[in-house]
């Protein structure tokens, strides 16, 4: 990523620029995930049943691999307009993710940009793509505070 700090406005974008970061999942990332979105579906949260189901053991809410994106998103300060994700692969505990975000499109006169995004997982495929577009802040807006997360 070329500006960790994220304070990215439209005119410090281009096509095809791409930023990255990876990220291992852990348990409590799969609870946690169960926890923030009450999915308790069996397929994360009874390892025998998605064993049953054909998987190897619990396995991530789509959510939580769609929120992957959202670190990038974060750093970039950008406000998602619509999203569209597709899912290839199931993640579990241990897996270790490769996100990468690519600017697809920069409309500086709307202060709007388009992005594609994929996860690949440690054997290399394809977990999960996204599709999003939205905006950057507006120079008037300043640049925003540092979250304090204790």
């Amino acid at each position: 990523m070329d500006n960790p700090e994220g304070h990215y406005l439209i005119g410090d974008l281009r096509p095809g620029q791409v930023f990255r970061w990876r990220r291992t999942i852990s348990e409590e990332d799969l609870l946690a995930a169960v926890r923030l979105t009450h999915d308790r579906g069996g397929y994360h949260v009874d390892p025998a049943f998605a064993r049953r189901a054909g998987f190897r053991e619990a396995i991530a809410p789509g959510l939580l691999q769609a929120s992957l994106f959202t670190k990038i998103g974060g750093d970039l300060n950008f406000l998602a307009r619509d999203i569209g994700f597709r899912y290839f692969k199931p993640v579990y505990a241990g897996d270790c993710l490769d996100v990468e975000v690519t600017i697809k499109t920069v409309e500086p006169d709307k202060n709007r940009i388009s992005i594609d995004g994929r996860v690949i997982n440690q054997s290399g495929e394809v977990v999960v793509t996204c599709e999003s577009t939205g905006y950057l802040p507006r120079p008037e807006w300043g640049v925003p505070e540092k979250p304090r997360l204790g």
